[in-house]
């Protein structure tokens, strides 16, 4: 993380790299239903895969409204990496 943020300040640093190792799993989760999204459509059901989608939100925006008030930024990186596991689970069944 110091090669992308050379200049932080000791709170800062450590607050990215919180970030980045909530983030990261995310990633993993964004690639495993799209996978899932596309062994779904070469089976032509195309109705499951568009519900994916708005579990992401749905979940992503409750945990934001939740959330807020005790944890600000951090909110929205649970809601996000939230959302998306989620979804893959949706995608899953």
């Amino acid at each position: 993380m110091r090669l992308v943020a050379p200049g932080y300040v000791r709170e800062r640093f450590e607050s990215t790299v919180f970030l980045a190792r909530i983030f990261l799993p995310a990633a993993i989760l964004v690639h495993s239903g799209s996978l899932l999204k596309a062994v779904r459509n070469s089976y032509e059901e195309f109705t499951i895969p568009a519900t994916p989608s708005f579990v992401e939100t749905l979940v992503a925006a409750a945990a934001v409204a939740v959330l807020a008030p005790a944890f600000r930024l951090w909110s929205l990186a649970v809601g996000f990496v939230g959302g998306y596991a989620g979804g893959v689970r949706f995608e899953d069944t």
